[in-house]
């Protein structure tokens, strides 16, 4: 509570000086009071003017001592100011937490202590944009924000999974008897299956780490999230109890926390403001990525279905949370989406042969000079300029599809933007040129490794070539392709006609002693 006292005392200096309160006090401590409400970007963004004027009428023009404030402080010795006191400016931030994030779709559901929290998380970012009253450097002291221990008790979090992890288990072991292991054993196939299909969403390679974005999304997409607080769903018809949606987003961030040492936090990833990198409720961590491997994600689903299902012993409720809820989800997800996943991922580790590795070290030299006439002033490449650069070259359509330049494309650029992240002294942000317009980009290693799955992807009329084969073959044909004559023309530079084989050949003329097999594509033209 001290931070606030400190901003209290910092915008309400006269407050806390000895005088009577009078009209004049009002006036100034209201106008002081709208100017803090817009530096911590709570006015207008969360209330507006008719909304602060009526609280202020109430609260503070036609209120003597007001014990609702009071009781919010620690002890009574806290209690500073006469017109607009201590006590009142915590309530009229509460209120304005409440009344605020009542409107927003994503947050009216949250009870009143998540609704305080999000506004202090608000406030913490904000209050980084403030200049500095003191020359002291803000330490932890100052953060706004509870200690964890305090924001547990506050969202009254009950931690069944706590009572149930012995101290010489791990932390993602399950606990479940005999008859239960059996049971889980029977889903697993299916539950993997799930697990790997949301891994998937926007990164195609990605089949073993769920991101906390996508495990809300998958929580949504089975009803367990809460739709109305306080709904209660019992199917008294049936013999079994039906799964109320009554866990709520901040929970699962705990746990997703407790789980995997990382914060989910995109459960209050709003329009209104991401959240301060350094807050309990973070998404991101410098070190951790908040993914969850699959074994923590079914000791996710028996710790929730002890909540959801809490009537139940808990094998029951695990068997009844996996069949009433996460399986009816199993038909609604791609089949091909892991499918594809597991097969870009194969192709992934064809490019760790070490052939493989020497024959693209010759691809790099024979195509770098085109790659920089495509690329931005900073060296890396967008989607739209990798497009144009595949249809110059004749790579689409006559190779392959724009879904499959898309897949390759944008999980390397995935892999690139978290590289950067994992890199302390840069970010991709600071990194892109003036001329650059997407957000997702990848640098020429990449490129070439783009170009790597391509070749791998092609289908010839001989299916036992090597992986050095078909990237001899696919540089090979790039190489007879119209794209040197457009570069040529279009390039700002004059770029002299590099002979993108003469490499390959040098190395492994074996490859080319051959010819060249026809691809898919050649046969049905």
């Amino acid at each position: 509570i001290q931070p606030l006292q400190d901003l209290y005392k910092i915008y309400l200096p006269w407050e806390t000086a000895p005088a009577h309160p009078n009209k004049a006090k009002a006036e100034q401590s209201n106008r002081a009071f709208i100017r803090f409400l817009k530096d911590f970007e709570i006015f207008p963004s969360l209330v507006t003017i008719t909304t602060i004027t009526r609280l202020w009428n109430d609260i503070i023009l036609n209120q003597g001592e007001f014990p609702p404030a009071q009781s919010l402080l620690p002890n009574p010795t806290y209690e500073k100011g006469s017109v607009l006191t201590f006590s009142k400016f915590l309530f009229f931030l509460y209120v304005c937490g409440i009344l605020g994030y009542s409107q927003d779709s994503q947050l009216s559901d949250c009870s009143a202590a998540e609704k305080l929290l999000i506004l202090l998380e608000r406030m913490e970012i904000a209050k980084e944009k403030i200049p500095k009253q003191t020359h002291r450097p803000r330490t932890a002291r100052d953060s706004l924000l509870p200690p964890r221990r305090v924001l547990d008790k506050m969202l009254k979090y009950e931690a069944v999974e706590e009572e149930s992890v012995d101290n010489h288990q791990s932390q993602t072991d399950l606990n479940f008897d005999s008859n239960g292991l059996e049971m889980l054993e029977k889903y697993v196939d299916n539950l993997l299956k799930i697990f790997q299909s949301y891994c998937s969403y926007g990164e195609p390679m990605n089949t073993t780490r769920l991101k906390s974005s996508m495990l809300i999304k998958m929580l949504k997409d089975c009803g367990l999230l809460k739709e109305q607080r306080g709904a209660q769903s019992f199917d008294i018809s049936t013999e079994s109890i039906s799964a109320s949606p009554n866990l709520s987003k901040v929970e699962v961030d705990l746990l997703f926390s407790k789980l995997t040492g990382s914060s989910a936090n995109s459960i209050h990833s709003v329009s209104r403001g991401n959240f301060a990198p350094s807050s309990h409720l973070s998404l991101q961590n410098s070190k951790s990525y908040g993914r969850m491997e699959f074994q923590q994600f079914l000791k996710f689903l028996e710790i929730i279905s002890r909540k959801v299902y809490s009537d139940l012993d808990p094998n029951s409720a695990c068997a009844n949370l996996i069949e009433n809820n996460i399986l009816q989800i199993e038909s609604s997800t791609s089949p091909d989406r892991s499918v594809n996943s597991q097969y870009v991922e194969r192709l992934m580790e064809m490019l760790e042969n070490e052939d493989v590795i020497e024959a693209l070290s010759l691809v790099h030299e024979a195509v770098i000079p085109y790659y920089f006439h495509y690329c931005d002033s900073q060296g890396y490449m967008n989607f739209s300029a990798f497009a144009r650069f595949a249809k110059d070259f004749q790579i689409f359509p006559d190779l392959t599809t724009k879904a499959k330049l898309m897949r390759y494309f944008y999980t390397l650029a995935g892999i690139f933007a978290q590289s950067q992240e994992n890199n302390q002294d840069s970010s991709v942000s600071s990194q892109k040129a003036p001329d650059q317009t997407e957000a997702e980009i990848i640098d020429q290693h990449l490129f070439v490794e783009a170009l790597a799955l391509i070749a791998a992807d092609v289908q010839y009329s001989i299916s036992s070539l090597t992986p050095v084969h078909r990237i001899c073959y696919f540089i090979e044909r790039l190489n007879q392709s119209q794209g040197h004559d457009i570069v040529g023309r279009t390039s700002k530079k004059p770029l002299q006609r590099v002979d993108m084989v003469g490499g390959l050949k040098a190395k492994y003329p074996q490859v080319f002693a051959h010819r060249r097999p026809s691809t898919h594509h050649d046969l049905v033209s």
